[in-house]
């Protein structure tokens, strides 16, 4: 039985993704493969809460270039509806380009994501009927600080936002607007970056964890890579340990854990704990799974994992 729909506004695009010979960046003189999919901060939320069996009400921007039937026929695909999936006419689709080393770890990406600089309120407007229908809205910060601020001031007062920071450059878009988050999730450097600090040591995290809610936001993640999550909530503060996995990939953990964790939250049954429990299950599960990691999050794989916990 699928759930009431969830509200995704944010970016979608072509991933290229390659694996170096080493763990360093820049690598020469060797031949490299890059391998497309499609991917973006919002894609893979959507995707994943799909395969956690929501209804999924998503709304992004691509071009009208050849990668747009790509990223149209992965929609359909997840039956995800494609109806508000705006086409720019004489724009590229946003495309990233990935190098990771082959322990899993990114070691650089160069991105094209202009498209989203010119997604504005006004593309909004006439689907607002419909975005307030959803009790759940989640953005990412592939949209502009402008874009951001008119979804966060149109959210109603009973539905909770939930916001992913999608790189550390984009983190000081939604500065003016944290008091609107429900939840947030974000890593390390994105942390660093919208705090402007340089933040390093469990005391530093769980310091600048209660700075965030200091400013209004109810439920702080702060994603640490093997370290685990920094959890800062009015039921739970500290950090959980990860969940010991066979690395492959670490793009889309994070992804998959606010995925995991936005799903726990819609269903009102777990405690906090098991919420995050469940979130490290998943992005255990995600990152022993090579490139994208859309498909294969299901509650019978993460109750699976959970007995690891």
């Amino acid at each position: 039985m699928r759930t009431n729909d969830i509200l995704c506004i944010g970016g979608i695009n072509i991933d290229w993704a390659t694996i170096s010979p080493e763990n360093y960046y820049p690598v020469d003189s060797f031949s490299f493969v890059f391998t497309p999919a499609v991917g973006g901060v919002i894609y893979n939320v959507a995707s994943n809460l799909t395969d956690l069996e929501h209804d999924i009400h998503l709304i992004s921007a691509v071009g009208d270039d050849p990668h747009h039937e790509m990223i149209l026929k992965a929609l359909h695909e997840k039956k995800i509806a494609r109806q508000n999936i705006l086409t720019r006419k004489g724009e590229q689709t946003a495309s990233i380009v990935f190098m990771i080393g082959n322990n899993g770890e990114l070691l650089h990406h160069i991105e094209r994501t202009q498209i989203y600089e010119r997604f504005t309120p006004y593309d909004l407007k006439p689907l607002q009927a419909e975005m307030e229908a959803s009790k759940t809205w989640i953005i990412d910060t592939d949209l502009s600080a402008d874009t951001l601020s008119y979804i966060a001031h149109r959210v109603p007062e009973t539905s909770k936002l939930f916001g992913v920071i999608s790189t550390p450059e984009k983190a000081d878009r939604i500065v003016s607007i944290l008091a609107h988050f429900e939840g947030l999730f974000l890593n390390l450097d994105e942390l660093n970056c919208l705090t402007k600090c340089t933040i390093n040591t469990k005391a530093e995290i769980l310091a600048a964890s209660d700075w965030l809610r200091e400013q209004g936001i109810t439920y702080v993640f702060i994603t640490l890579g093997p370290d685990g999550v920094c959890v800062n909530t009015p039921e739970y503060k500290g950090i959980m340990p990860a969940l010991t996995a066979d690395v492959q990939d670490t793009q889309g953990a994070g992804d998959a854990f606010a995925s995991t964790v936005i799903d726990a939250f819609t269903r009102g049954n777990y405690s906090m704990v098991d919420i995050v429990s469940r979130g490290l299950a998943a992005s255990s599960l995600a990152v022993e799974v090579k490139k994208r990691t859309n498909g294969m999050l299901s509650h019978a794989l993460i109750n699976e994992r959970m007995q690891n916990i």
